[in-house]
């Protein structure tokens, strides 16, 4: 699928940095996630390199899989199914002439997630990929406190392309890192596919 079969003998040091790129993307795709998490994943591609990643995720979205990216790359916005902006640790869900609209994030009826242990989320037409319900994260250190996320809820579904968008230092890496549960929150619940985890 990453196009890199002819590759597959040389050394990591013998490949360009995009199919270092498209290498990670196969190693997140070898258990079949139902849902793909990539920071930045252009970010440092020329266009054309660029523009195969991102034949690849259409072809996980059409799939049913979830792919969830940030970019800093405005002018992508046509790719994605949703764009969610997040600015000083916030979501927004557009700006339009140049006025921020805050996002809304339904939970009245979405199911409870169940705390039991599974390997890993599946799919279904009920519940979302990811809801994260008043998601706070405040870091802590000799210069005092900072709250890097403020009461953030959301929710995506299989079968979207996400990008998250926002400024350096706004909070994209600490959201996604609460999605892959490389950090975890202060606060609030990150669930996925029905699964507090």
């Amino acid at each position: 699928m990453v196009e890199l079969r002819e590759h597959a003998y040389k050394l990591p040091a013998h490949i360009s940095g995009g199919q270092k790129q498209r290498v990670a993307i196969a190693r997140a795709l070898v258990n079949d996630p139902p849902l793909l998490v990539a920071d930045e994943p252009t970010g440092n591609l020329d266009t054309a390199t660029a523009a195969t990643i991102f034949q690849i995720f259409a072809r996980l979205v059409a799939q049913g899989k979830t792919v969830v990216m940030v970019t800093h790359d405005q002018n992508l916005a046509a790719r994605f199914s949703r764009r969610v902006h997040i600015v000083d640790g916030r979501l927004l869900d557009r700006i339009e002439n140049g006025k921020v609209e805050t996002a809304v994030s339904p939970t009245h009826h979405l199911p409870q997630p169940t705390n039991k242990p599974t390997n890993q989320p599946t799919p279904s037409t009920n519940q979302p990929a990811i809801h994260l319900r008043s998601v706070v994260k405040t870091y802590e250190n000799a210069a005092g406190k900072f709250t890097a996320l403020k009461g953030i809820d959301l929710e995506l579904h299989y079968g979207q392309f996400v990008s998250i968008v926002g400024k350096s230092g706004s909070g994209k890496s600490t959201l996604l890192n609460m999605l892959t549960g490389i950090d975890h929150p202060t606060s609030g619940q990150v669930c996925i596919g029905g699964q507090d985890i």
